[in-house]
């Protein structure tokens, strides 16, 4: 693990040691995460990773073991510690690494900690979702099989299929089967529209004053696809414009959590941002103490989305907060959601989701604002 762990090594330091001496290590090097080498049997080490989480229960956890071995049933104190396997790739241990401590940043923000235990409607990740990534990750991985899956579900299929044949993908033909749909979204798109169509059912369990769950997903499907247009005419890349699109889809994904749980308090949102003339998110900081940004992003975590997706949600309204200075799926949507927002703008072209111009300055594109306003322009 040393060896996947030095290609980072102006990110992490790495100092590999033994359980007996881990705890003493800890007391002089204060650490981020601990990686320990699981065998099954291996009570001792369990413990010493339990007595880590009772002394040090900010550092993340994580256990590495064989594919073949039976994880322990332990109970382990705090969050339980995270599993990576022997074989894993250097590019997955870093990213979850990054996303266990993203994730254990915002929950440590007093806001989030006091409002997470009041949120009682909290979507579980779709075990539909999970069939189809199962699917996809599988050697033999196909298409058909992914879309029998869907299939299964028929108010899943129509949400769907409602969506490929909207005007958004302009297609010259119905489709009307869910093979049809699995094979022109694609594998991302398709878990993309999963995942959205799960968190959008929970906008009819509560009636919230003034929120619309319909504008709110064509907003969410006009930034999704923006975003990707944007990403593919920037880097050509379809695998990443792909996970911009689940990106802009899934940008307001904490709005969800916020409307089924608090809509009377929500409901207060929208009418003082509308009195005061003020960006919704605004008002959530000073009703909630956060946004929907990053609450949808610690949902997102907590599901095990990729980490560019993540802080795409997360920093979508303040991308300079990002580390990364490259031109990533967070760019695509906070320039797609800014687009979007200040079309929909009353009075017409006043925008309150302004975009940051010294951080697209930096990354040097700043310039190429009028052509992706073009893109949108031309999609109408």
């Amino acid at each position: 693990m040393e060896s996947t762990l030095a290609r980072w090594a102006d990110k992490w330091a790495v100092i590999p040691t033994d359980g007996s001496a881990l705890l003493d290590l800890l007391g002089q090097h204060p650490a981020d995460g601990i990686i320990c080498q699981y065998h099954a049997g291996d009570e001792a080490g369990l413990e010493t990773l339990n007595e880590i989480g009772r002394v040090h229960p900010r550092i993340v956890r994580f256990l590495r073991c064989g594919r073949a071995e039976k994880p322990p049933s332990t109970s382990f104190t705090g969050v339980p510690p995270g599993f990576l396997w022997n074989d894993v790739q250097p590019e997955a241990v870093d990213e979850l690494l990054t996303r266990a401590l993203l994730v254990d940043r915002w929950i440590a923000n007093d806001a989030i900690r006091q409002l997470l235990p009041q949120i009682h409607l909290l979507p579980a990740l779709p075990k539909i979702y999970t069939g189809v990534v199962t699917e996809l990750q599988s050697s033999s991985a196909s298409m058909k099989v992914v879309a029998g899956l869907i299939a299964q579900d028929p108010v899943m299929t129509a949400k769907i299929l409602q969506v490929v044949n909207s005007a958004y993908f302009g297609l010259p033909r119905q489709i009307a089967s869910a093979m049809d749909a699995v094979l022109f979204l694609g594998s991302e798109r398709t878990q993309a529209l999963i995942l959205a169509a799960r968190v959008f059912s929970l906008f009819g369990t509560a009636n919230c004053t003034g929120f619309s769950p319909e504008l709110e997903w064509h907003h969410s499907m006009e930034v999704a696809c923006l975003a990707r247009a944007i990403m593919v005419a920037e880097t050509e890349d379809t695998v990443v414009a792909d996970q911009s699109f689940t990106a802009g889809l899934l940008h307001d994904i904490g709005k969800s959590l916020l409307v089924a749980n608090f809509p009377e308090k929500y409901s207060e949102v929208l009418t003082q941002a509308q009195r005061r003339g003020t960006a919704v998110h605004e008002q959530e900081i000073e009703l909630f103490g956060t946004s929907h940004a990053e609450l949808g992003a610690c949902l997102l975590a907590i599901w095990g989305l990729p980490l560019p997706i993540i802080e795409a949600v997360a920093w979508h309204h303040q991308p300079s907060r990002a580390i990364d200075r490259t031109f990533s799926p967070l760019t695509a949507v906070h320039v797609a959601n800014s687009i979007s927002r200040e079309r929909a703008s009353t009075p017409p072209g006043s925008l309150l989701h302004p975009l940051d111009m010294q951080y697209l300055g930096e990354l040097g594109v700043a310039q190429h604002l009028s052509a992706w306003q073009a893109a949108r322009r031309s999609a109408e």
